[in-house]
């Protein structure tokens, strides 16, 4: 569903280079089916939330919403002060991620990534106290 709104720049090492971080995931099953996945790099003062999906057909019952507390329960156990990620502007999900309790820390060109008709997209880092 995103590919329609913005995809990898060709130019761009920086998506490659965090490919290449370690990853803690965490996965929510339903009746022995995968319905979501969180995927996790551990910073200096953070976990990093690098990626996050639920499949369409189990959005909208809590399944994002208890992955990221699964971030933030890691984040507590490893002494990390937040929980930290970034999305692209243009999907929306900024104000779904203000919903779950994450507040905008910046917005910059997402050099990384250009939206499907080949125009810049912007970036927005949001972060979320762990308690």
């Amino acid at each position: 569903q995103l590919r329609c709104v913005y995809r990898p720049a060709n130019h761009s090492g920086r998506a490659r280079a965090k490919m290449q971080m370690p990853v803690i995931s965490f996965v929510a099953l339903e009746q022995g089916a995968v319905v979501g996945v969180v995927d996790c790099c551990m910073r200096t003062d953070s976990v990093y939330v690098r990626g996050l999906a639920v499949h369409p057909q189990s959005t909208r019952r809590g399944i994002a919403r208890a992955l990221l507390r699964a971030a933030e329960e890691l984040a507590v156990r490893r002494g990390r002060h937040s929980v930290t990620l970034s999305t692209i502007k243009e999907t929306g999900n900024g104000k779904i991620f203000a919903k779950l309790g994450f507040a905008a820390t910046a917005e910059a060109p997402a050099e990384e990534f250009e939206g499907a008709d080949g125009r810049p997209v912007t970036r927005l880092d949001m972060m979320k106290n762990a308690y």
